[in-house]
């Protein structure tokens, strides 16, 4: 049986990071999920940024 899976293949500048995926964001969380979307990337954010930061604590106390 045919499958659908809808696809993007992006190719992001990295000199300008940030603009980038903001684009890329804005582009994949349009319609109606766009919320629970935006919610998912925000706690996926969350955690990365804490786990980032438990890292550098640790590398800090260990110097």
């Amino acid at each position: 049986m045919a499958q659908y899976t809808p696809k993007a293949d992006i190719v992001i500048d990295l000199t300008r990071p940030v603009e980038e995926l903001q684009q890329v964001i804005l582009l994949a969380t349009y319609g109606p999920e766009q919320h629970e979307l935006l919610k998912q990337l925000d706690l996926w954010l969350g955690e990365t940024l804490s786990k980032i930061e438990e890292a550098k604590a640790i590398e800090n106390n260990n110097e």
